[in-house]
């Protein structure tokens, strides 16, 4: 599987949906890719925190209002009445209704209908039916880092090359520097070559704002036996 399949089944395989064959190969998939391990690790955590929500109970106030008002009304039934009478009862109804229902659920339906906006604006990204091939991938966060993948195995002679690489929305290199105190092997025209040539085969993924890829910058630092990123 690629990174877009992947992804068309990463809610799936969180919820423990797929088929035993289908998990192993998303968990090969995950333990080669950070970026889709990165996207698993957001399902879970948000599935812990929904799962941690604490679930609403009427108050016990309301509940006692509840049984008065039908012990009235069974009173109000059994007792005979003409129009007027019941035309008042309709009312008197109609105003205990208001007052004993709605004033104390108004607070606590205003509280749930926020969240679960914003409940919604956070699981909507995840429950979306997945575009046709070469649209937008909509992830969880509404904004994300460019995020380094992986790079060719090229040697440096330099200790630290420390480079902060600009690329566009499709993740090409754009442009690179380097910071103040790091611009030594700059001047070493046969380091500039191994770094050049290196970053011709940098696999960068792109930032995301609003799901939407953006150009973004990634800092890395080249050293002889190992890279470090920061984004």
């Amino acid at each position: 599987m690629d990174c877009y399949e992947i992804r068309r089944v990463l809610a799936a395989y969180c919820e423990g949906l797929l088929s035993p064959e289908q998990s192993r190969e998303v968990d090969r998939h995950l333990a080669e890719c950070r970026g889709c391990a990165f996207r698993s690790r957001q399902h879970t955590q948000l599935r812990s925190a929904l799962r941690q929500l604490p679930s609403l109970k009427p108050p016990a106030q309301l509940l006692i209002s509840l049984r008065i008002l039908a012990s009235k009304e069974r009173v109000r039934h059994l007792a005979p009445a003409g129009v007027p009478v019941w035309l008042a009862s309709w009312v008197t109804r109609t105003r205990l209704w208001a007052d004993a229902i709605m004033k104390p659920l108004a607070l606590p339906a205003a509280g749930g209908l926020a969240s679960a906006l914003v409940l919604f604006a956070l699981l909507a990204p995840g429950l979306a039916v997945q575009a046709p091939s070469g649209a937008a991938d909509v992830p969880i966060t509404l904004f994300t880092n460019a995020t380094f993948l992986g790079m060719g195995p090229f040697g440096y002679t330099a200790d630290d090359i420390v480079l902060d690489v600009t690329v566009d929305s499709r993740g090409s290199l754009i442009d690179y520097s380097s910071p103040a105190g790091h611009r030594a092997w700059l001047n070493d025209p046969v380091v500039r070559r191994s770094v050049e040539n290196a970053l011709l085969f940098a696999v960068i993924s792109p930032g995301t704002a609003f799901g939407q890829p953006v150009a973004g910058k990634v800092r890395i630092t080249l050293r002889r036996s190992s890279i470090d990123v920061r984004g």
